[in-house]
């Protein structure tokens, strides 16, 4: 069991990098270039660094949200970490259970096309285009197999642990073993 836990403890290390890697980054570079800029290249150097600080901060509140224990709807936080994402959020109902939409939210922005549509009500989150999912991935989040957890896999990963924590079912509806079409995952 330590070593699943050492395991776990890698995958969020490995995704938190991946998740601040680029807009850290483009933060740092930001404000290099500050040193040596003419007046037109700061404000735009500002611009950039402001934005990139945003988005760093929209990503830690939204995890947080997510993961924290106590997890709330902030409609407004939820759509800018979606938009940071380039992908729309409608709404019927607020989610029944908060804990495993947010969760299902962060899985369909990781894997969704720019431009993706997602559509909530009380018991189901779809997307509105096919994906590819490798099919471990997919069989990570039917909690069907733990042997694959890679950092690509961990928010399946942590999506199925909350499912299983709050004894509830997720109904994956696929037309191909590796594709999550629209209208796909059911929380009952």
């Amino acid at each position: 069991m330590a070593s699943n836990a050492k395991k776990i403890r890698h995958l969020i290390i490995a995704r938190l990098a991946h998740e601040f890697s680029n807009p850290l980054g483009t933060l740092y570079n930001a404000l290099e270039v500050l040193e040596e800029a003419d007046i037109k290249t700061r404000e735009q150097s500002i611009n950039l660094a402001k934005k990139s600080a945003q988005k760093i901060i929209t990503r830690l509140k939204f995890y947080t949200l997510a993961y924290g224990g106590s997890p709330s709807w902030d409609m407004g936080l939820i759509k800018n970490f979606l938009k940071d994402k380039n992908i729309r959020l409608s709404m019927t109902d607020t989610p029944n259970d908060l804990e495993i939409a947010l969760n299902l939210l962060a899985f369909f922005a990781e894997i969704a096309a720019p431009e993706a549509h997602i559509k909530c009500t009380a018991n189901q989150l779809s997307l509105s285009d096919f994906v590819l999912v490798d099919d471990p991935i997919l069989d990570v989040l039917k909690g069907i197999s733990h042997d694959t957890l890679t950092p690509r896999a961990y928010q399946a990963y942590v999506t199925a642990a909350s499912v299983k924590d709050h004894n509830k079912k997720l109904h994956l509806e696929t037309t191909h073993k590796s594709r999550l079409p629209c209208g796909c995952v059911n929380m009952y």
